[in-house]
């Protein structure tokens, strides 16, 4: 976990505030939850999938 002082001195780097990191890392983490959510639905509803090579046809 970052210390307070490394918060400080990336967002004078970085011209950042911690509320933007915190953002991203909120975005990325719901990313990750929307497809874990869509690759259990892909688990326990199996159906037909159509390969990117039938799509190119």
């Amino acid at each position: 976990m970052m210390q307070k002082a490394d918060w400080q001195s990336l967002q004078k780097v970085l011209a950042v505030t911690k509320s933007f990191y915190a953002k991203k890392a909120i975005m990325k983490y719901l990313d990750e939850m929307e497809d874990t959510s869509i690759a259990i639905d892909r688990v326990e509803r199996p159906g037909k999938r159509i390969s990117m090579a039938d799509v190119g046809d």
